[in-house]
């Protein structure tokens, strides 16, 4: 057996022996059952509401909605043993029938069962020993129970980081602060405010006040979830449409997003101007030569930093190929244009690249070549025309020696 799976054994034995020694509060056994299967129904309900937090090394922490420490208090440690028995145990099947249960999902049913106890226990004692102490002070019921809730969360909290560094989930003293962090105070200050609430209708014996709480708080927080769930399935579609559309390498656009582009410029036929630069490094295969293709990425990068720092908002730029790239240029004349491309040619041989090499830091030179063809646009062939335009003028820049800008105007 793991030391893990030893520490949870005591955990759980020694929930059991305390919730045994302290026995049930003094109620009668209707309201008992009642509440005890009341907390258990909308528990299992609400289990689909939790979110799951996944360690670095397979090792999961489910995060939702929690009532023990209410239960425990109205009911006694004796009841919540019985109510969290059902619960997890409910919460085990489910994940049985439907094949979504963890290695050591048998573990983690009885790790629960036995610190939820143990920490409600706790709660218990604190509850009955100080509640005629808070009683005389104003909101005194309420202050009381909160300060019960950050204690107990400490000691479960306190009890997982043991288990995961058992687990070799958290090895050192920063992992154990970090993991500490993880814990919100807005969450907490939630959970203890709703379980005060309950265990104030239970002691008032307004039981269908509390179903109708539970039945406001699920509606609340099924839609919340349901927010959350939107807000996250957004954000993972734009991720994979960035990553879909983005060069690795340089985080400019790519060919395919440079199409996309082309496109929503044809349907818009706006017949506004547009100036399309094909950009080629020089000399690349003999830089690559010369060091190695490590340092030609660095090139690159610092060639497309510079372009995005020189287009600012006014351009986009795309990779057309290795070490080819391809600028659209909005909302400026022709010959605002030719002057910042002008510029960016000037910067690039201006400023080397320090790129390490070898483990030394080495300063490489480089320039680039620039084809730039200015037009209006009508439609889509007279985009793509205009990019085998850019094209055809980069080839002269080359032709004329490199590090040239050389330039067309539709009109002209």
């Amino acid at each position: 057996m793991r030391k893990d799976q030893w520490f949870i054994g005591i955990l759980f034995i020694a929930s059991v022996l305390l919730a045994l020694f302290f026995g049930f509060r003094n109620l009668e056994n209707d309201t008992l059952i009642f509440t005890i299967l009341l907390y258990w129904f909308f528990s299992t309900v609400y289990f689909n509401l939790r979110y799951v937090v996944k360690m670095n090394k397979g090792a999961t922490i489910d995060y939702g909605i929690n009532y023990s420490l209410s239960i425990g208090i109205f009911a006694g440690p004796l009841g919540v043993l019985i109510y969290e028995l059902l619960y997890h145990f409910s919460v085990y099947t489910s994940r049985k029938i439907t094949k979504t249960a963890d290695h050591d999902e048998l573990s983690h049913t009885f790790y629960n069962v036995g610190t939820f106890t143990l920490t409600t226990t706790l709660a218990y004692w604190l509850f009955n020993t100080f509640a005629g102490h808070f009683s005389v002070l104003p909101l005194g019921f309420w202050i009381l129970f909160i300060l019960i809730m950050f204690i107990t969360v400490m000691i479960s909290d306190a009890f997982l980081l043991t288990v995961l560094h058992l687990l070799g989930e958290i090895t050192n003293r920063v992992e154990a602060v970090e993991f500490f962090k993880m814990r919100s105070l807005t969450d907490t200050m939630k959970t203890a405010l709703t379980n005060a609430f309950l265990l104030y209708l239970l002691f008032e014996n307004h039981m269908e006040l509390v179903f109708i709480f539970f039945i406001i708080n699920y509606t609340i927080n099924r839609s919340i979830a349901f927010k959350a769930k939107a807000t996250q399935d957004r954000i993972e579609r734009d991720q994979f449409e960035k990553m879909a559309y983005t060069d690795f390498l340089t985080s400019a656009y790519n060919r395919a997003f440079m199409n996309k582009r082309i496109e929503e410029l044809a349907a818009q036929q706006s017949g506004e101007n547009l100036g399309i630069i094909l950009a080629d490094l020089d000399n690349f295969k003999q830089i690559n030569d010369a060091y190695n293709h490590h340092v030609g990425d660095q090139i690159i990068q610092h060639f497309v930093d510079l372009m995005r720092k020189h287009l600012g908002k006014s351009g986009e730029i795309f990779r057309s190929g290795g070490e080819e790239f391809t600028l659209f240029i909005y909302d400026k004349g022709f010959d605002e244009t030719c002057e910042l491309i002008e510029g960016l040619r000037t910067a690039i041989k201006e400023k080397p690249v320090l790129v390490d090499y070898s483990g030394e830091p080495v300063n490489v030179h480089y320039t680039s070549s620039f084809g730039l063809y200015y037009f209006q646009i009508t439609d889509k062939n007279s985009i793509e025309k205009a990019h085998i335009h850019a094209d055809d003028l980069l080839y002269d820049s080359k032709e004329l020696g490199k590090n040239r800008l050389t330039v067309h105007h539709e009109s002209s």
